[in-house]
């Protein structure tokens, strides 16, 4: 989802191939908002004004964005303990209900009231 930007330099002509059908003749093109399909090697030809050429590559790895989980144990009594979990991700970050946050992956609500109850999200 993010954007990439190319730097080519060398010549008075550009022209960059790559992978998902990419193709440019801008001297610093941009892909915005890639996919996993536009990971892999680029290539740039670049030509002088002698007209002779040369090319050169890059390569582009695009990571996945993580697939959270998120759950409770709820429905629970009024004085009791909301365990909220998640999954998917190497750092937290919660908010819900009366202010509530953690950065906790697994946090505890002890001794909830009613302003608990709601939606949490991580």
């Amino acid at each position: 989802g993010e954007t990439v930007n190319f730097t080519g330099s060398g010549g008075v002509s550009y022209n960059w191939s790559g992978p998902n059908t990419f193709i440019s003749n801008d001297q610093n093109p941009t892909i915005t908002n890639v996919v996993i399909a536009s990971g892999g090697i680029y290539t740039l030809t670049v030509t002088d004004a002698n007209g002779c050429t040369a090319t050169a590559q890059t390569t582009i790895t695009i990571n996945p964005l993580p697939l959270p989980t998120a759950g409770n144990d709820s429905p629970i009594c009024l004085g009791g303990t909301l365990n909220l979990n998640a999954t998917g991700g190497t750092s937290y970050s919660w908010s819900g209900p009366d202010g509530f946050s953690s950065s906790s992956q697994n946090p505890q609500i002890i001794n909830t009231t009613s302003n608990a109850g709601g939606i949490y999200t991580v």
